[in-house]
């Protein structure tokens, strides 16, 4: 299988192009995906593409001297810092809108308590306190539990070095069912996360004709 950096995400005789990247199949291998379901082959090819994309471009960086400096955990600490600033700003917001939407007020203490719950597993703590849906009033106890997370969550990142990202981290989720993740992807949880409800909060804010907030990483690194 060859790998070229080009295309878009159609099938042709002989390869596939999908997501800049074009694979170049064998005959064999193609003629297996014309008898068989294009859409599951792509995906797989996708995933392999992925795979050889990102490793030509690390090994580029890498040549380049980009990726010395623990350049992951730079950015790691870059959007960790805008996600405390988010949470603020989220806040700041539903403050100002004097809102007593009830799923508003409960989504923004999902947001802080899945954060917490989070933090206790990396921690080597258990989680099954914290329960991550309830009714909300006080937007103060909120922000309160939200302050405590950004102190908690810089101080177990300043002690992190970049190989313990690849650490794998035990624990039962809410129901104690249990699991193993890396930190790496524990971390992109919880970043993820609090940005997709983030936008759910804004858009309930429109729709109460409240201003919603802008909360966008580039704003923030913008300041």
């Amino acid at each position: 299988m060859a790998v070229q950096t080009s295309g878009s995400a159609a099938g042709f005789a002989g390869g596939f192009r999908v997501s800049s990247v074009y694979i170049n199949l064998g005959d064999f291998e193609f003629d297996r995906v014309q008898k068989h379901n294009v859409d599951e082959y792509r995906n797989v090819l996708y995933a392999r593409a992925k795979v050889d994309y990102t490793q030509t471009i690390l090994a580029g960086m890498e040549s380049s001297g980009e990726l010395e400096g623990e350049t992951e955990m730079k950015t790691i600490k870059c959007m960790m810092d805008h996600l405390y600033w988010a949470d603020g700003r989220i806040l700041d917001a539903l403050e100002e809108s004097k809102t007593k939407n009830k799923d508003i007020l409960r989504l923004v203490r999902h947001v802080a308590v899945a954060e917490r719950v989070w933090l206790s597993r990396l921690q080597g703590k258990g989680s099954a306190q914290y329960s991550l849906w309830e009714e909300a009033e006080d937007l103060a106890a909120i922000r309160t539990m939200f302050e405590e997370n950004a102190e908690q969550y810089r101080v177990y990142i300043e002690g992190l070095e970049e190989s313990g990202l690849d650490d794998m981290i035990d624990y039962a989720d809410q129901r104690g069912v249990p699991f193993r993740t890396s930190v790496r992807d524990i971390l992109l949880q919880v970043l993820l996360h609090g940005q997709y409800h983030r936008g759910q909060i804004n858009r309930a804010l429109r729709i109460e004709s409240a201003e919603p907030v802008q909360v966008d990483y580039i704003t923030f690194a913008r300041l």
